[in-house]
């Protein structure tokens, strides 16, 4: 994996984490789901901080996969995120250098 697919893959469990477990309750707090579609974020104004990045790296992601809620096993959700990054590195659909 890229040094990028990296970040991404570390940041999208760890927010998984958060949101799964709402573990540190005070980064929980700063997280918002759309009413709508339960797996989507809002997105904070766009700042250099980690919810701004991770939220803008959940939608992406799980717009992609196609998560349905949050019943998964962590293992499942990395596996599956695994292959995702590897079956995108070639073909760079995935633009999240942007973010970077």
């Amino acid at each position: 994996m890229t040094l990028n697919n990296l970040y991404s893959y570390h940041m999208f469990i760890e927010t998984f984490k958060i949101l799964k477990f709402r573990l540190t309750m005070c980064l929980f707090e700063l997280y918002f789901l759309f009413p709508r579609k339960d797996m989507l974020l809002i997105t904070p104004r766009p700042t250099n901080d980690f919810i701004s990045r991770s939220a803008l790296i959940w939608n992406m992601v799980t717009q992609k996969i196609y998560f349905s809620d949050f019943s998964q096993q962590i293992s499942n959700v990395k596996t599956c995120l695994k292959k995702f990054f590897y079956l995108y590195i070639n073909t760079n659909l995935l633009i999240i250098k942007s973010i970077i």
